[in-house]
C-alpha cells in the first residue's frame, strides 16, 4: 500500500491527474505493472454481531495502492466499453451495466 490518501489526489486535481496519466502511459508502453499496483492487504472487520472469535462474523476488505485502483478502473471502463460493442451475448447480463 502506498499510504497516500485519495484526498491528496483529488486536491491536486489536473496536475496530479496529468502525472498519473504519464505514469500509466509509460506502464502501458513498457507492458509492466508495478507489483505495488497488484498487491492488496486484506483486513478483517468485525460485523458487529455474534461472537468476535468466529470468522463467520467478520468480513474482509482489500486495501490497495490508490494509483493502482485508478489504473484498474480505467482499464475496466475501457474493456467494458469495448465489450459492450456487441461482444457480449444477450444472455450475459450479470456483469453488465444496466
Amino acid at each position: 500500500m502506498d499510504a497516500i490518501p485519495a484526498d491528496i489526489l483529488k486536491r491536486d486535481g489536473p496536475k496530479m491527474m496529468n502525472r498519473l496519466r504519464m505514469l500509466f502511459q509509460e506502464m502501458w508502453r513498457k507492458g509492466r505493472i508495478p507489483q505495488d499496483f497488484k498487491d492488496a492487504t486484506i483486513v478483517h472487520l468485525y460485523k458487529k454481531k455474534g461472537n468476535r472469535k468466529l470468522s463467520d462474523n467478520h468480513r474482509g476488505i482489500s486495501l490497495m495502492n490508490i494509483a493502482g485502483k485508478i489504473f484498474a478502473r480505467i482499464l475496466l471502463n475501457r474493456m467494458n466499453a469495448h465489450l459492450e460493442q456487441g461482444l457480449f451475448p444477450e444472455s450475459q447480463c450479470g456483469v453488465r451495466r444496466h
